[in-house]
């Protein structure tokens, strides 16, 4: 039984870490930023797309609707060769000034956004994904936030079915890491400004432009090796929306698209992060499977629990809790799935270095 014991005094270890990092991560990432200078410069907002015509609407309207355009903020669509009519729908339905680029030699996400940053003389760039959808006062309170090299802004998953709200508590947990950690570490393309003129500096010295994705992280990284200044900013107001993945396989070559991206990145910010989440989601099935043989272990289950909800605890996603439950048994088998599944297929793949 000694065995047993010392076993369990290194689980309740493990979810007690667990449980104070949730905590200071969930504090951390509710503290709001006080502005102090307003983006009184010119804005361009860039929208890389790819055959999104089924995606791109919600996103029109959103900004359609919106409260407050200033005439310094411009519009710039990146077309990367669709074939559908994406292009089509964005000349009918929007009803702000903008501009289409089509890129020809070049492909990939990072080409199209990089494109739009040499087609513009804005000071900052905002760049947004094609399917999200704004807060009806997302410029008004943007312009109005405090400036940096880079400011990191929020997402969030629009989740209906069973498959996306378990994709989005996964998501949760790394919303919370970007604006809870003690250093950025993560960032998502999909809502995130930078300064033109820090981002043309950097690119010279990038070495990830033959990798498809990582548009967002990439730069950030670079940002920090050159001591730019991040800031974020986690506030309702500038929060955007975008649809979770909707099935098991889309779910599936979303991560792995993330995966890749760490793969090429320092790996000595990830390595400990990733081994700490392995040997709690382990230990998990450990306590389950030992606390048929002695209770004691399901005790520690319960404080495990408490801090992956406190982690999705605030507003709507409160609703998430629930499938919590069901989370703790998919989450473990999900990620030796993700481990070990080959290789990745998506409509970002093709991809060149921008000139």
């Amino acid at each position: 039984m000694n065995g047993f014991f010392v076993l369990l005094l290194v689980i309740w270890l493990l979810f007690s870490i667990q449980f104070v990092l949730a905590v200071l991560c969930f504090y951390r990432s509710r503290k709001v930023d006080k502005p102090n200078a307003t983006i009184s410069d010119s804005l361009a907002v860039i929208i890389p797309y790819r055959n999104e015509a089924n995606r791109i609407n919600p996103l029109i309207e959103s900004i359609n609707k919106q409260k407050y355009l200033s005439p310094e903020i411009k519009f710039v669509f990146c077309n990367d060769h669709s074939t559908d009519k994406s292009s089509e729908i964005i000349k009918q339905a929007a009803c702000f000034q903008f501009q289409i680029l089509e890129l020809e030699n070049n492909s990939g996400k990072k080409a199209a956004i990089h494109h739009g940053v040499l087609m513009t003389d804005a000071a900052y760039v905002l760049t947004l994904d094609a399917d999200v959808v704004l807060p009806e006062k997302y410029f008004e309170n943007l312009t109005a936030n405090l400036q940096g090299d880079l400011l990191v802004l929020p997402v969030k998953l629009s989740a209906e079915n069973f498959i996306q709200k378990l994709s989005s508590i996964e998501f949760e947990w790394l919303q919370k890491l970007t604006f809870g950690s003690p250093k950025p570490s993560l960032c998502n393309g999909a809502n995130l400004i930078f300064k033109r003129s820090d981002y043309l500096e950097i690119y010279k010295q990038r070495n990830d432009l033959n990798h498809p994705s990582g548009d967002d992280v990439f730069l950030l990284q670079h940002m920090l090796k050159e001591n730019k200044i991040i800031l974020r900013k986690n506030s309702n107001e500038l929060e955007v929306v975008t649809p979770a993945p909707n099935t098991i396989h889309e779910h599936f070559l979303q991560r792995k698209r993330w995966v890749g991206k760490l793969s090429h990145m320092k790996k000595s910010v990830f390595i400990l992060p990733g081994l700490f989440l392995v040997l709690i989601q382990f230990s998990f099935f450990v306590c389950l499977i030992a606390g048929f043989f002695q209770p004691l272990f399901f005790l520690p289950l319960i404080l495990k629990f408490v801090s992956e909800a406190l982690l999705i605890s605030d507003g709507e996603n409160k609703k998430l809790i629930p499938f919590l439950v069901i989370h703790q048994f998919w989450y473990p088998v999900y990620l030796v799935r993700l481990i070990f599944q080959v290789k990745p297929n998506d409509r970002w793949n093709r991809t060149s270095k921008p000139s």
